[in-house]
């Protein structure tokens, strides 16, 4: 049997209690940094979803059925929201026609490679009416806007399109 010197036991026993104080701060350092993480990650969440909701808020109008069906985007919105998003690779614009008797559009960042003259300014004006109403729906998470007529709760997804429901030209109103 091996025997050690009591002075031996004792430095034996001081480094076994140097090497659990430095596991234990390596420990302690690795939970702050986890803690962080996770606060800066929900942060960073927070930022993206507030921006998200300043950006298409005045797009999410509800539900759109019978009388209830009060708020409405007019055609001059429309070609801005085209304007606007039309060359966006991860943003799809719907619109189911684009007058009574007028045919649906995608506008996708394929339609705008095949055909980009469709989408100046000149040509979406003789396209959409400007007194036009559109419902806009907004559309989460990648999901086909041509797919979507009804209104979406999306709180905890993130926009990738916009579904616009034709309602009306209003031909028949007068301009002030």
């Amino acid at each position: 049997m091996d025997q050690r010197s009591p002075i031996e036991m004792i430095y034996l026993a001081i480094e076994y209690i140097l090497i659990g104080a430095f596991l234990v701060m390596v420990t302690y350092a690795l939970s702050i940094r986890n803690s962080y993480a996770e606060t800066r990650n929900a942060q960073i969440t927070s930022e993206n979803n507030i921006r998200q909701y300043r950006e298409f808020y005045a797009y999410n109008m509800g539900e759109c059925s019978g009388s209830t069906c009060v708020n409405h985007i007019y055609g001059d919105e429309v070609i801005e929201l085209i304007r606007k998003y039309y060359d966006d690779p991860d943003f799809e614009i719907y619109i189911n026609k684009t007058d009574e008797h007028g045919s649906s559009l995608l506008v996708n960042i394929t339609s705008v490679a095949s055909n980009p003259d469709i989408y100046s300014l000149s040509n979406l004006q003789n396209l959409i009416d400007s007194k036009a109403e559109f419902h806009p729906y907004l559309v989460y998470n990648g999901i086909s806007p041509s797919s979507i007529t009804s209104f979406q709760n999306g709180s905890l997804g993130n926009v990738t399109g916009i579904s616009l429901v034709w309602i009306t030209d209003n031909k028949d109103v007068m301009s002030p």
